[in-house]
């Protein structure tokens, strides 16, 4: 598999836990400066552009299937505000 792909699914399965460059570039076993210009000449975004876009497709989603708790569903587009999670 391409580090590109793996990137992209690695992405995926964990996108509701604290994803940064680093955590994905181990995965991926490859630099972070490296996968950050594969990752855009590829895709054409930058890698924690894209995660954002993608918590944020995701909450989007969650909000128009009418999910109850608003807060839980920021709080999972968001999961690096530890200080809120105790609310």
């Amino acid at each position: 598999m391409l580090n590109i792909e793996k990137a992209l699914w690695y992405i995926e399965a964990e996108l509701k836990s604290g994803l940064d460059l680093g955590c994905v570039a181990r995965h991926c076993n490859i630099s972070p400066f490296a996968l950050a210009r594969l990752f855009a000449l590829s895709t054409g975004w930058p890698v924690m552009r894209y995660i954002r876009a993608r918590r944020l497709s995701q909450a989007a989603l969650a909000l128009r299937r009418g999910v109850p708790d608003i807060l839980q569903v920021a709080l999972d587009a968001h999961p690096r505000y530890p200080r809120l999670q105790g609310l």
